[in-house]
C-alpha cells in the first residue's frame, strides 16, 4: 500500500473514532439525564409519560438524529470537517513519499 493511501485511511479511521466517541458521549449523557419521564412534550415543559431508561435514551437519540438530519446547514459544516483529516493524511503521505 502506498504511503498516501495509508495516511488517507488513517485519517478516515481517526474520523470513525471521533464519531464513535461523540456518539458514546451523547448516549451516556442522555442516559445520565434520565428523570423517569418520556415524550417530546417533556422536553418543552409538558408532563410526558413514565418510561424506562432505555426507552428514554432511544427517544432522545431519535429526537436528536431527526434534528441533525433535518437541518442541511449542519451538513455544510460537518462534511468539510470530516474531510479535513483524510485530506491532511493524504498530503502528509504524499510529502513523505516524495522525501523518501
Amino acid at each position: 500500500m502506498t504511503k498516501p493511501l495509508r495516511f488517507f485511511l488513517r485519517g478516515i479511521l481517526a474520523n470513525v473514532i471521533i464519531l464513535v466517541a461523540i456518539t458514546l458521549w451523547v448516549l451516556i449523557n442522555s442516559a445520565l439525564s434520565y428523570r423517569g419521564r418520556c415524550g417530546v412534550f417533556w422536553f418543552f415543559g409538558g408532563e410526558g409519560h413514565p418510561c424506562s431508561r432505555s426507552e428514554y435514551v432511544k427517544e432522545e437519540m431519535a429526537f436528536g438524529l431527526i434534528g441533525l438530519i433535518g437541518v442541511p446547514e449542519v451538513w455544510l459544516l460537518i462534511l468539510p470537517a470530516l474531510a479535513v483529516l483524510p485530506v491532511l493524511g493524504y498530503l502528509i503521505g504524499y510529502s513523505r513519499r516524495a522525501d523518501g
